[in-house]
């Protein structure tokens, strides 16, 4: 599928005229989005030619240009790059593995925005290309397939169950009591946890998503009490942070309590904590003690599941216990802000929009 994205009606109006034209029309789904926001998922291919002129390159424009192009479509922002940079921090959730990423930029932002790409995507392959008269003029981005093969992986006939079987939370109970893996639904995407004070647990649960070592698992708590189990203490405006994006798609980053297991927060000083705001996972997570090891659902690298069909792809055979509570609410993994340092961090752009996060953090670094 193809999908052709502009903010301008004006445009798209003038892009399916031409799809007519071509007989392209039907292959072809015309989006009025600002960049990617209504198209949640993940693409194979993102090929964008956005705005990227700056002020100090307007007057260099040819005049026909300045006179019959329209600005929305020209306009870059204050360096030129404001667009091109809002979309790099969104393709770490857009772009599937594999995937590739082409971005048109000025030959004089190119180097700059591959570091931003790189930034953006450690896990990429970024390049600079040239235009056929030398410039350096494309920005190519592109992730590898993730291949996962461990001889320790234990292999299960995993159960599926109906979220609201009588027997669901019970027996996902039993099963995280006795060192398992459970997927069930949150608010945002399907997660798989584990107890979080168990290492053999917790090492299982790296090994069914091929999580990297250095990658922490995040907690997730079934009310603002369970905070104090994980986090040593809690930063001037967590509450009010809190109390605003709580339950909902908010991951903060806390200092940690010294008697979690290294395993979890692999080796460092900090805790992730999200209440979710989906009834299924606060009931399991309050009849387990009021707090789980809990990370997406999915082989480290691919697209987040959103149901239990998308988890069962990749964790079939690698979990016990699958919890099926149809389609996620949100879609959209959490936002992740550090709390931890000064000035508080953006980590991961997600489910809550920067802007409503900066009404209570000002200073957010993103």
């Amino acid at each position: 599928n193809v999908n052709a994205v502009d903010i301008s009606e004006q445009a798209l109006t003038v892009a399916r005229q031409n799809a007519e034209r071509y007989g392209l029309r039907e292959r072809i789904r015309f989006v009025r989005s600002d960049l990617l926001s209504a198209l949640p998922g993940r693409f194979d291919l993102i090929v964008a030619n956005l705005p990227y002129i700056g002020p100090e390159t307007w007057p260099e424009l040819q005049a026909s240009i300045q006179k019959h192009e329209p600005r929305l479509a020209l306009d870059g922002g204050p360096e030129g790059t404001a667009l091109i940079e809002r979309l790099l921090t969104s393709l770490p959730s857009a772009l599937a593995r594999p995937g590739l990423a082409l971005l048109e930029c000025d030959p004089r932002q190119a180097q700059a925005l591959a570091v931003s790409a790189q930034r953006a995507l450690p896990d990429a392959t970024v390049q600079v290309l040239r235009d056929l008269a030398g410039w350096d003029r494309l920005i190519r981005i592109e992730r590898a397939e993730v291949t996962m093969t461990d001889p320790r992986m234990e292999q299960y006939d995993t159960v599926v169950l109906r979220a609201d079987d009588p027997r669901a939370i019970a027996q996902a109970v039993n099963t995280l009591r006795r060192g398992g893996l459970v997927v069930f639904p949150t608010d945002t995407v399907y997660g798989v946890g584990c107890d979080l004070w168990s290492a053999p647990a917790l090492e299982q649960l790296y090994r069914a998503k091929g999580r990297p070592a250095e990658l922490a698992i995040p907690v997730l708590v079934s009310g603002p009490e369970g905070v104090a189990t994980v986090a040593r203490w809690l930063p001037d405006r967590f509450e009010e942070l809190a109390g605003r994006f709580w339950p909902g798609g908010l991951t903060i980053v806390l200092p940690r309590q010294s008697n979690l297991p290294e395993r979890l927060t692999s080796g460092r000083d900090t805790v992730a904590v999200r209440l979710p705001d989906h009834p299924v996972a606060r009931a399991l997570i309050a009849a387990s003690g009021g707090a789980l090891a809990v990370t997406s659902a999915n082989v480290s690298g691919r697209p987040a599941a959103t149901t239990a069909q998308d988890a069962l792809a990749d964790l079939a055979g690698r979990v016990e216990l699958v919890l099926d509570g149809g389609a996620c609410p949100q879609g959209v993994a959490s936002s992740i802000v550090d709390l931890s340092v000064s000035p508080p961090r953006l980590l991961r752009p997600g489910a809550l929009d920067v802007a409503a996060l900066r009404e209570i953090l000002p200073d957010l670094e993103a």
